[in-house]
């Protein structure tokens, strides 16, 4: 399938900070998320798309047409803030209908697409109220109404879901699934938030400092990152530089310290391991077990987080493993015990 939305080769300075290198396809119906944390130059991109911040170099193009030189009116490009950014001084209906209005939609037009897209969403029944009166959820589907009425041939969305309630999350993300679903265009979605992410990404992009660090599916990325910075905000709480020592069979035998790791594969040299805490695996006792990593380890640390658990062991280097609360009281697990822990071969990953 030829990309609805493309971006070729976007540089853009501002100051000491520059996007560069950006190359981006998406698809229509496609949720593409861009994930990374604050000042990775996420905004600055879909600005860039948007037509907001001229680009100084690259291409941007929409249904195979060059929109790069185009301002934001005449791009047809549906546009979500973090911030609704409703008006006051206008009821819901009012709002939704403010961009067919400067587009210049006859009035039974008008009515026709308010209505349509307030019963999508949910919100007809708000339709008179102000934004004074409405919840957080409320005001960011308001503004997805708004932003769905023009009938975009692409949608952008900046966080839209920063400043919600965390029950709230859910019900949005789904509401967003339907309207890339509905409208069959493709959508850039950029977040800080992991979980956030992977719940609504088809496809998925992790930046940092301007540039695109890497891209793929979701599953491939947190299962298989390529790159350190990808491992490391993805989570791979676990990660040590290694010496490569001795090859057995398919196994290579990497030494961190005292601390000797089999990973699948033949290596040489120094190298970069890592494993994501979920992959630790705790016993109470030295079980028969195929696992290859195996270690007598001393509680030092067990950190509640509500549902989970994150505990850091010694095996003669700090590792961290997480387990759910549930397990840690069933297994009577206290800090200073001695216990084992197991990691499987191809838990571990090379960077």
């Amino acid at each position: 399938m030829i990309s609805m939305l493309r971006v070729v080769d976007l540089h853009k300075r501002l100051g000491d900070f520059e996007l560069r290198e950006i190359n981006i396809d998406v698809e229509a119906g496609e949720i593409f998320v861009v994930l990374g944390p604050s000042g990775a130059g996420k905004t600055t991109l879909l600005d860039c798309i948007a037509g907001f911040k001229t680009v100084d170099r690259g291409h941007i193009y929409l249904d195979d047409e060059d929109i790069t030189g185009l301002p934001p009116e005449y791009r047809n490009i549906g546009y979500i803030p973090q911030e609704p950014a409703l008006f006051p001084h206008m009821d819901v209906f009012r709002n939704i209908e403010y961009g067919l209005k400067l587009r210049g939609i006859q009035r039974e037009e008008r009515k026709r697409r308010v209505l349509e897209v307030a019963k999508f969403l949910e919100i007809d029944n708000l339709l008179g109220r102000y934004p004074n009166d409405l919840s957080g959820g409320e005001k960011q589907r308001v503004s997805l109404a708004r932003a769905l009425a023009i009938e975009p041939k692409a949608m952008l969305m900046d966080e839209p879901l920063a400043h919600i309630d965390p029950i709230l999350r859910e019900d949005l993300r789904n509401y967003i699934r339907k309207i890339a679903s509905r409208l069959n265009v493709p959508t850039i979605y950029v977040t800080h938030d992991q979980s956030e992410a992977f719940a609504i990404a088809d496809s998925l992009a992790i930046m940092n400092e301007g540039l695109i660090v890497e891209k793929g599916k979701p599953d491939t990325l947190l299962d298989r990152p390529k790159k350190l910075f990808s491992a490391r905000f993805l989570g791979y709480r676990n990660i040590f530089n290694g010496e490569a020592v001795e090859t057995l069979e398919n196994l290579c035998i990497i030494k961190v310290g005292r601390v000797k790791f089999r990973v699948p594969g033949n290596y040489h040299g120094y190298i970069t391991i890592g494993f994501r805490p979920e992959d630790v695996i705790v016993f109470k006792e030295k079980p028969i077990s195929s696992i290859q990593n195996m270690f007598k380890a001393t509680i030092r640390e067990i950190i509640n987080e509500g549902p989970i658990s994150r505990i850091i062991f010694d095996v003669g280097i700090k590792i961290e493993g997480v387990i759910t609360r549930r397990s840690l009281v069933d297994m009577g697990l206290k800090e200073g015990e001695k216990v084992y822990i197991g990691i499987k071969s191809t838990s571990i990953r090379i960077f």
